[in-house]
């Protein structure tokens, strides 16, 4: 219940997870998440020009660092993330979900 309240609350802020099709840690990232919130709510942008729907260009406009990065408040984040860390980052009370 967590995970998914929380990936509610980063798509409402418009977060965004840049990453690879090939990287051990993007996959973790979704993993952690929960296939619910990374197929249904998470926004996600493929970096890789071999990858599916590639936005190449866009990740290095951002001069997104490295896989994944999150995206959050304008702000990036990189490297793998704790729902805590995620929470504490996009302003979210994970003890508030019961």
């Amino acid at each position: 219940r967590q995970t998914i309240a929380l990936g509610k609350h980063l798509q409402s802020v418009g977060a965004v997870m840049y990453g690879a099709y090939w990287c051990s840690h993007c996959y973790n990232q979704k993993q952690l998440l929960g296939r619910q919130v990374a197929d249904e709510t998470l926004k996600y942008v493929e970096c890789d020009k071999k990858g599916a729907y590639s936005k190449r260009d866009m990740c290095k406009e951002k001069k997104v660092p490295g896989f994944p990065t999150w995206e959050i408040n304008g702000e990036l984040f990189p490297g793998e993330k704790s729902l805590e860390e995620l929470a504490k980052i996009s302003g979210f009370d994970l003890s508030s979900v019961k």
